[in-house]
């Protein structure tokens, strides 16, 4: 206490050390304050008005040279297209994979749509079917196809499973074996198709397989344009033919077939063919299955 005593300050000159310490801050302050500032060079000042701004210090003047020149070249962020920035590597659309389309900058999606595309047998014939791919933008699109080339000569190339194509099927010609050729049709069903094929006088139509029992529409439809139906058909002459005969080579059952004779021997022979209309026992789904077999 007796040391802390001898070097207390008085009221006075604790004032006057304040009062003191005050103007030391104050000049402080202000002396930086009134340094002058340095500027820093922006992009925009142009090379000769920053080398003449450090005119006097010789010992940076070309590192401040080098360092403008390359803010000059940076790109305008606002229009900067890292796709153009790449240097331009043809590269074929069918063949090019990930690794490579990623270098152009391309979002993640459109890398996957491309490759998708292809996946799915997708082909580009020309640069421009680029434009098929979902996503793509204008400016991504026209990037790839500056850089695109298609070679005439690189034949198509698909992930499906190559095929030849499966010979067409003749329904009037075809034999049992040749009939089982097609898709759905086995042993029993071949010679279902032959027999009823016979016994009509031939098919007029590829619709009348349906008749055949055993016959599906999926039959028809899965076997597509594979099966064909050419030639002329058997035809009977109404007004000559004989009820045994008319039975056994029509699609007309007994009672049918003796109607058609009874009216014949009743009103004559018939002048046309669509006087079969005429005959009660035929309704119209009847005659128009008969109408392509007979003539007059």
């Amino acid at each position: 206490m007796n040391n802390l005593s001898k070097i207390a300050f008085t009221k006075s000159e604790r004032r006057g050390i304040c009062i003191l310490l005050t103007l030391v801050l104050s000049a402080y302050i202000f002396n930086l304050s009134t340094q002058p500032k340095l500027e820093i060079p922006q992009a925009e000042i142009s090379l000769n008005e920053l080398i003449q701004h450090y005119t006097d210090d010789h010992s940076k003047r070309d590192a401040i040279t080098e360092r403008v020149r390359q803010l000059q070249k940076r790109p305008d962020p606002k229009t900067f297209n890292p796709i153009q920035e790449i240097k331009c590597q043809t590269f074929n659309p069918n063949t090019i994979d990930s690794i490579a389309l990623n270098q152009f900058g391309l979002k993640h999606y459109i890398i996957k749509n491309i490759l998708n595309y292809r996946s799915k047998g997708g082909y580009f014939s020309s640069c421009s079917d680029l434009s098929k791919i979902y996503g793509i933008d204008n400016r991504s699109l026209k990037s790839l196809i500056d850089c695109c080339k298609i070679k005439s000569n690189i034949k198509r190339k698909t992930n499906r499973q190559s095929f030849r194509r499966k010979p067409t099927v003749n329904i009037n010609e075809a034999n049992a074996d040749e009939l089982k050729s097609l898709y759905g049709i086995g042993p029993k069903l071949s010679e279902r198709i032959v027999k009823y094929r016979n016994s009509i006088g031939g098919f007029h139509s590829t619709y009348q397989l349906l008749d055949v029992y055993g016959i599906q529409d999926s039959i028809l439809i899965k076997n597509g344009n594979r099966i064909i139906c050419e030639g002329p058909v058997g035809k009977l002459n109404i007004n000559e033919i004989q009820l045994k005969d008319l039975a056994q080579k029509t699609l007309l059952n007994y009672k049918q077939s003796k109607a058609i004779i009874n009216y014949r021997s009743h009103h004559g022979p018939f002048q046309n063919i669509e006087g079969l209309k005429a005959v009660k026992a035929l309704n119209d789904s009847i005659y128009q299955k008969l109408y392509p077999y007979i003539e007059i």
